[in-house]
């Protein structure tokens, strides 16, 4: 079941601007069910199911998080908010607008997935997030895994 942000403001721009990413995109699948990014990344070739029903993917040699990487772009919203360091590393508006002419080419005439989330339990204080993928396994990572089933009850040997 999709997100529901229907009790929170959202930004038509941030919107606008999303749905613009997607404009060169072959095809967009929003919100598609648990069932059908599983079925999609099977069928493209991302994974395949264990004996159990789970889905196995190989996520490469580049598995963790790489702290260096991370860069923020330093302007007058950024300058006096952020603690510039090793973590947070700065980036020009010129270098990212960059970046994402590049990025933005590199999806032309690709499926993507777009996944509408919610970050954080409390819907007080919660955030929607967008989030576009290229590859439908990693869509499905944003969207919640159920809590696990209680063990059904096995009846008393006699």
């Amino acid at each position: 079941m999709p997100a529901d942000f229907s009790w929170q403001k959202r930004s038509a721009a941030t919107l606008d601007e999303s749905e613009a990413v997607l404009r060169d995109a072959a095809r967009a699948f929003h919100d598609p069910g648990t069932e059908q990014l599983i079925e999609h990344a099977i069928a493209r070739g991302e994974g395949l199911l264990s004996h159990n029903g789970a889905m196995v993917v190989r996520t490469g040699k580049f598995t963790g998080r790489s702290p260096k990487d991370k860069f923020i772009v330093r302007d007058e919203l950024t300058e006096s908010d952020v603690y510039w360091g090793a973590v947070n590393q700065p980036i020009s508006p010129r270098h990212f607008d960059a970046l994402y002419s590049q990025a933005l080419a590199s999806i032309a005439g690709k499926d993507m997935f777009v996944e509408n989330c919610l970050a954080g339990a409390d819907p007080k204080y919660s955030l929607s997030v967008r989030v576009i993928t290229r590859l439908a396994w990693h869509a499905r990572t944003f969207r919640p895994i159920p809590p696990p089933m209680a063990p059904t009850p096995r009846p008393a040997s006699s």
